[in-house]
């Protein structure tokens, strides 16, 4: 009658197998995990910029905020539209638009 199990040769060889799996899979998560950071970055500077829109229009005066200023209508003020570039490691690059009719965004 034979035994079950698994020999010490085995457990080594899928021990092996998995180390090299997740240390050729790690520099890609870390590229995710950058890539993640910048872009949540980029949404709260956009959350921020819009707040700050609301809040110019609401209080019926100009605002500034991450180097734009929204006027009490809520578009930017003349010369105030442009883009802000964030960037990371690994070269990405996000960037936060606000265009000159008072649309924020990011790409």
């Amino acid at each position: 009658m034979g035994q079950r199990g698994f020999t010490l040769v085995e457990l080594l060889l899928v021990i092996g197998f998995c180390g090299l799996l997740f240390a050729f899979s790690l520099p890609t998560l870390t590229k995710y995990r950058e890539t993640i950071k910048l872009e949540a970055t980029a949404r709260v500077i956009v959350a921020d910029l819009r707040r700050t829109q609301c809040s110019a229009h609401a209080s019926n005066e100009s605002i500034s905020s991450n180097g734009f200023t929204f006027s009490r209508t809520g578009f930017p003020t003349p010369g105030g539209s442009g883009t802000l570039v964030l960037s990371g490691h690994f070269a990405r690059e996000r960037k936060v638009i606000v265009s000159s009719v008072g649309r924020v965004r990011f790409e």
